[in-house]
């Protein structure tokens, strides 16, 4: 090839891709979709059809958005609480990962088609919470928790009675003995031992508490300390003369026993006992109103004043007294509604706060649940009305909790014998932050908050007489 025809080449292929560059029109430059041969496709309404969720994961699917023909015409987009997450995906399921646990989450796909049309739909999904629920039978039928504990080794430590076993034959076959058990099971609810324990005319152990190497338990005329192992360590049965009702004690700051109660004479009077660390007496004393009726419920101790607040009743009112750790009466003060706070039931130390459960008898002799908020001289600063009228209503548990707040066990029954159990959360301003109505049992006596910030629970259903060990989640479910 000469010199002249060799130019003459390269002029003409550069006047080719001269018109190649200029000559394509902008439409012609592939889409979304390049290299999509098929025809224009109509979209159709589609919708998320699974949701399978984990504490921090979610598989999700969905229809298509187009007739089964074009399926391989379509891509997804999705996104999750507005940010994409996948971009024009064929398959038509997806799955989150890295999710907070127990939170909502907004899901919207956006379907393409090859002509770049597009059609959206939008779903949500919940993660599935951390917290440990389970329910279980553990104890006898008829049996009736009435202590409950959290074990310093995360699991749990019950007191109970098996009904008229333990009441008309408790085995020694000494008249008036009666008999009551202690429950040790791990966080999961098996159980680890139980112990039974027998004692004449003293009632049934209806409280525990966690103490240094083991644990408290207090009957009606009698306490006693056992280790972790439920072994015995000490029991004192108090030889009061005349009959007495024990109901409630502390382990104060400085370690002594305060244990108060009724002495049932006429008319009655409060009655407190101190004992040192040992189980023996430091002192007792009566404190007499001269009133014809008088219930003592519970007490809190303020350690900042090395006194206790006792709650009772009184006057057709409630009733705190104040007294010191030495047993000197302090302060005594009537609150609430005339004629109609009938029933106190616990008192709890909140901050500088205490915090007084209990119901009123109201007109035609319904019930209605309370909560009041005193400060420590015993002035009242907010009522909280709960559940409004029932024939019978009564707050069986109050408990503080890790936030600042406080949880109310109640317990309801209707006209017609229907019974049921009913917990409500307040925050530490006295709003309540749920409620829950539990209708497969219908006593439960304590409710105590576990680690994990969730609650535990040992009903029975008096239908059928199970005994039940219950663990929620922070919102009361299981």
């Amino acid at each position: 090839m000469n010199k002249h025809k060799w130019f003459n080449c390269i002029g003409y292929l550069f006047l080719i891709s001269i018109a190649l560059l200029f000559g394509c029109k902008k439409d012609t430059v592939p889409g979304p979709d390049e290299h999509n041969t098929h025809p224009p496709i109509n979209l159709k309404a589609f919708s998320i059809t699974t949701v399978d969720s984990t504490t921090t994961s979610a598989t999700i699917s969905w229809t298509a958005a187009v007739d089964s023909s074009f399926i391989d015409s379509v891509r997804y987009s999705v996104y999750l609480d507005s940010n994409i997450v996948a971009a024009r995906i064929k398959t038509r399921n997806y799955t989150f990962s890295n999710l907070t646990p127990n939170k909502k989450y907004d899901v919207t796909l956006k379907a393409y088609s090859n002509s770049n049309d597009s059609i959206s739909t939008s779903s949500s999904f919940t993660t599935k919470d951390n917290y440990l629920k389970f329910a279980s039978k553990i104890l006898p039928g008829n049996s009736v928790v009435y202590g409950a504990a959290i074990s310093p080794d995360g699991g749990y430590v019950f007191t109970y009675n098996n009904g008229l076993l333990d009441t008309l034959f408790a085995g020694d076959g000494k008249p008036g003995t009666q008999a009551f058990h202690v429950m040790k099971t791990d966080s999961l609810g098996n159980t680890i031992w139980t112990k039974r324990f027998t004692f004449y005319r003293t009632g049934i152990g209806f409280l525990i508490k966690v103490t240094s190497g083991g644990y408290l338990i207090l009957g009606s005329n009698f306490m006693m300390k056992i280790d972790f192992d439920g072994n015995i360590t000490w029991n004192n049965i108090f030889d009061i003369e005349g009959s007495t009702v024990l109901n409630s004690f502390i382990e104060a700051e400085d370690k002594s026993i305060i244990i108060t109660g009724v002495h049932t004479s006429i008319p009655p009077s409060l009655l407190m006992i101190s004992l040192n660390p040992n189980g023996n007496i430091k002192w007792q004393k009566t404190y007499d109103f001269n009133k014809q009726y008088l219930t003592v419920s519970d007490l809190a101790e303020i350690p900042a004043e090395k006194s206790v607040v006792v709650l009772g009743h009184n006057d057709n009112k409630f009733k705190l007294w104040k007294i010191d750790l030495s047993g000197n009466m302090v302060w005594e003060n009537s609150f609430g509604d005339t004629l109609t706070d009938a029933l106190p039931t616990h008192v709890q130390l909140s901050g500088n706060q205490l915090l007084v459960s209990g119901s009123s008898v109201e007109d035609y002799y319904l019930n209605q649940m309370k909560m009041y908020r005193l400060d420590l001289d015993g002035n009242v600063l907010n009522k909280v009305l709960i559940s409004g009228l029932h024939f019978f209503a009564r707050i069986n548990w109050l408990e503080l909790t890790s936030d600042g707040g406080y949880i109310v066990l109640g317990q309801i029954l209707e006209t017609g014998g229907f019974g049921y159990n009913t917990a409500y959360k307040f925050d530490s301003a006295d709003k309540m932050q749920w409620g829950k109505l539990y209708s497969d049992f219908d006593y439960a006596k304590v409710i105590k908050q576990t680690a994990d910030g969730g609650y535990i629970l040992a009903p029975i259903n008096s239908y059928t007489t199970e005994g039940l060990l219950i663990k929620t989640n922070q919102n009361g479910e299981y």
